[in-house]
């Protein structure tokens, strides 16, 4: 199955999109990704979609290295059935955190589900230490 879209940027000052609602935090050793917001362009398509005509997930929060341990933390998103999009990487240092800002498309079909995907990046001997977030709907 083709994985999902991602497109965003990096949003050092306010937010310029609005958001209409909050996922529950949620961490795993190592990472913490808070102060979720997300909201679900408009189906059928305006101007807020990608390109006028990708339908997509908007989701927003703080990506944060939890623990003195030498590894960078990661997160991934998917909408609706497709795979977990390129990895978002923080390589901050211990104790710090960055703002996100990102929208993920899977497609034509309007995005109908969500899921963030948060992980302790460990390398390659060792497993990576991951969460779920909870399921956002439209």
């Amino acid at each position: 199955m083709v994985g999902a879209i991602l497109t965003g940027a990096l949003i050092a000052g306010g937010a310029s999109t609005a958001f209409a609602g909050t996922l529950p935090n949620f961490s795993t050793t190592g990472a913490s990704f808070t102060s979720i917001k997300h909201n679900f362009d408009p189906w059928p398509c305006t101007s807020a979609c990608k390109d006028g005509k990708w339908s997509g997930w908007n989701w927003s929060g703080y990506l944060a290295d939890t623990k003195d341990d030498g590894n960078h933390v990661k997160i991934q998103s998917k909408v609706d059935g497709y795979g977990w999009s390129n990895s978002v990487y923080w390589k901050g240092g211990a104790n710090t955190r960055t703002y996100l800002s990102y929208k993920t498309t899977a497609g034509g079909d309007p995005a109908q589900t969500g899921q963030l995907h948060l992980c302790r990046d460990r390398g390659s001997l060792l497993p990576d230490n991951c969460a779920n977030s909870a399921v956002a709907k439209r």
